[in-house]
């Protein structure tokens, strides 16, 4: 499995197609998926939830860049902070489904890329914990068993990498203004920490070989298509 991670705009979904394509133009298999944090069943609590807070608040300016949790924490705070424990458990089984149909189709020979996956996800709940000040043992308990069964496939499966993916900041700003047409902090701590450097640290903790890769790796990559 190849583990697709780095800050936003950076090129991670790019490079995974190239090389998913590289890989069947070479005669072998592959499936390319994202799988961001907060998917799945917690993905439509959190998009339910925000419908019903916009359409109560109707705010006179709604900002494109509120999107599902953005909406929670802006418009009602303390209610994401109530559901942050059922969210984690939520994204949490979501992934250990996703993760054993991972696995069925490793041993039926395909290579799986991924992006973000179980790096990401623990980053990210890592830091809406502290974010909300969640001290409840679940969530506690539940971000342990994240990290378990992350080091155990990781231990035990030699071909899994992590791709850390890395552009620098103006040309992620630009190529954020192009997908989206909206300004966002890509210089800001939750893409430099949350998006960046805690998922890279995760991966070298568990002993996951990591790999770096600039604008120019991405660039070759798709000139070789």
């Amino acid at each position: 499995m190849l583990i697709f991670i780095g800050p936003t705009a950076s090129g991670k979904t790019t490079y995974m197609k190239a090389l998913c394509s590289k890989i069947k133009k070479s005669g072998g298999k592959c499936v390319s998926i994202t799988s961001p944090p907060f998917g799945g069943p917690a993905f439509l609590i959190i998009i339910l939830l925000s419908r019903i807070l916009i359409f109560s608040y109707r705010p006179k300016l709604f900002w494109r860049r509120w999107r599902g949790l953005s909406v929670l924490g802006t418009l009602n705070p303390e209610l994401l902070s109530k559901l942050l424990p059922l969210l984690i458990m939520a994204d949490f089984a979501f992934k250990v489904i996703q993760h054993l149909a991972f696995r069925v189709l490793e041993k039926l020979g395909l290579t799986v890329l991924v992006e973000d996956y179980f790096p990401q996800m623990i980053s990210d709940h890592l830091a809406f914990l502290k974010l909300y000040r969640d001290y409840s043992k679940t969530s506690k308990h539940i971000i342990t068993l994240e990290l378990r069964l992350f080091y155990g496939y990781a231990r035990k499966s030699e071909n899994t990498m992590c791709l850390d993916i890395y552009a620098d900041v103006p040309t992620r700003l630009m190529r954020e203004l192009k997908r989206s047409g909206v300004y966002m902090n890509i210089a800001g701590f939750y893409d430099n920490v949350v998006r960046n450097f805690i998922p890279r640290e995760l991966c070298r903790t568990m002993n996951v070989k990591t790999i770096f890769i600039t604008n120019e790796g991405i660039d070759k990559a798709l000139s070789d298509q």
